[in-house]
């Protein structure tokens, strides 16, 4: 039987942690024997991935105006067609009705869809309530985290949806030994990495807390990895507090992988997520991990006080910083999150996550 034809379709395949999920499926769909497309609509691409690209930010047409959108629809809709594809997975954000129906009427005509929801946030999504029929009509809409479907989803009246959470990649493990791997730090580090939006990653929280922990009179660094608007605005905060000599500002890198694995912990302090990928990622390297437990993602991820710490999303700078002081001081607890971190997220690997994705896919 020849394999059924898949399109991934996404903004791009740099930065991110949906971006890298988006990849990775590509990787699990393509090793299930799936016939995978991957069509991208900025010419941004940092992850490895599996299968034929269709990169639409390099179609030569004029940048970022109604037409060069346009034509990228149609020019999509050609690929689909030419290709026989079966099914689109879509995991671009959908938050404008009218561009959405576009998709829906003309580029996805006939063919079967499945939105991937990674966002938590219900303005995201159903700003515009139109936006229900849209995911009504889809052949399924797959959910990132358990929350988003029951909470967001099933609660406006959406029920062609399930959970499957996104996968960490055992490929992770050969990246922290690869040769060029960075210089580390010498000393025990906390390490944040992402973009640096401090609306979403509330990274002047962290700051905060690391200073009232105090854990940097002792030499402890904090390492924030990545790039974004807010960097400036970070590092002048940084600038003003007395642990400023133990904050490290480090560009983003396509490998962050030798940094999570020798950080004592990886931290999150966000106001939302979906489903954050540095926690799994973090864990499966044996790094335990930190967060506050806000309403999408971390209760998934942790079991508090055995790989990491909840602490509550309402949580105060003293409580996170309590728990900082925890894994730094305590090396018994340390020791136990550590031994337990990499088996607690088995069941996001890459065979687990596979085989659920096959399981609907199969019946298309």
């Amino acid at each position: 039987m020849l394999p059924k034809k898949v399109c991934i379709v996404g903004i791009s395949l740099a930065v991110g942690g949906a971006e890298r999920s988006m990849a990775t499926l590509s990787k699990m769909l393509s090793e299930s024997l799936f016939e995978v497309h991957v069509a991208i609509l900025k010419d941004q691409i940092d992850f490895q991935y599996s299968g034929t690209l269709l990169n639409l930010g390099k179609t030569g047409l004029l940048p970022k105006t109604f037409l060069n959108r346009f034509f990228k629809m149609l020019h999509l809709r050609s690929y689909i067609k030419k290709n026989s594809i079966s099914c689109v997975i879509d995991n671009r954000p959908k938050n404008n009705y009218l561009k959405e129906l576009f998709y829906q009427k003309l580029v996805y005509r006939g063919i079967k869809v499945i939105y991937v929801v990674h966002s938590s946030r219900q303005e995201t999504h159903f700003k515009d309530k139109r936006l229900i029929q849209l995911f009504k009509a889809n052949f399924a809409n797959v959910c990132v985290s358990e929350y988003i479907e029951k909470e967001i989803l099933n609660k406006n009246g959406i029920e062609n949806t399930r959970t499957i959470h996104n996968a960490y990649n055992m490929a992770y493990e050969k990246l922290v030994k690869e040769n060029d791997k960075p210089e580390l730090p010498n000393k025990p580090y906390f390490l944040f990495y992402g973009r640096l939006q401090n609306a979403v990653k509330n990274l002047t929280f962290l700051l905060d807390a690391f200073e009232y922990s105090n854990v940097w009179k002792n030499g402890v660094e904090l390492l924030i990895l990545g790039n974004g608007k807010d960097k400036e605005l970070l590092q002048q905060k940084a600038r003003g507090l007395d642990c400023h000599e133990f904050v490290c500002f480090l560009p983003y890198t396509k490998n962050p992988y030798p940094y999570i694995a020798n950080a004592r912990s990886v931290v999150l302090t966000s106001n939302y997520e979906g489903f954050p990928m540095v926690l799994i990622e973090a864990l499966s390297l044996g790094t335990p991990v930190i967060s506050l437990d806000i309403i999408s993602g971390p209760s998934e991820i942790i079991q508090d006080t055995k790989n990491g710490i909840l602490v509550p999303a309402n949580g105060k700078v003293e409580t996170f910083s309590e728990s900082m002081k925890t894994m730094v001081y305590d090396q018994v607890f340390y020791d136990s999150c550590k031994q337990n971190a990499a088996t607690s997220v088995e069941r996001f690997s890459m065979e687990n996550i596979s085989r659920q994705w096959r399981k609907l896919l199969e019946t298309l």
